[in-house]
């Protein structure tokens, strides 16, 4: 297991890419993260987490070109931090639920989710204490021209 001080280090990228399964700090909490193409490294997403397999997870994408090629009226810098923006521009879209066993709060900090995942995982990244707790802007995408913002 390794524990990175940010999410730029071009290890974490290879290991993203390659399947492993981490920890990491989003705009708003800790989330669990895989790469969302990698069909084993999201059923371990959910063994780790323990997560209802027919809950959808969050998936972050680094711009919205990710999603797809034009999503109208909808601001382009998901999420609002450039470190994380540059890792999913360089990983492709994570799915992210939140950094907590199933029915537990969320982890506010790295030492609450290595407590919950320990060893579990293969990466934390230690981004300090969650300070901005406004939830994430959500879209549910319903086909190739329509969505609806959640939140």
């Amino acid at each position: 297991m390794t524990v990175f001080a940010d999410a730029t280090s071009p290890e974490l990228v290879d290991m993203i890419i390659d399947g492993a399964v981490g920890l990491l700090l989003t705009d708003t909490l800790y989330g669990l993260v895989a790469v969302s193409n990698n069909r084993d490294a999201v059923e371990r997403v959910y063994r780790i987490k323990q997560r209802t397999p027919t809950k959808s997870p969050i998936i972050l994408i680094g711009d919205i070109s990710q999603l797809y090629d034009s999503l109208p009226g909808v601001d382009s810098t998901l999420p609002d931090d450039a470190g994380l923006r540059k890792l999913l521009q360089q990983t492709g879209p994570l799915i992210a639920p939140s950094a907590n066993p199933e029915g537990d709060p969320p982890a506010m900090t790295i030492a609450k989710a290595r407590e919950y995942f320990g060893d579990t995982v293969d990466f934390y990244v230690d981004g300090g204490i969650v300070a901005d707790d406004q939830p994430s802007r959500l879209y549910r995408y319903i086909d190739d021209t329509h969505y609806e913002r959640l939140r």
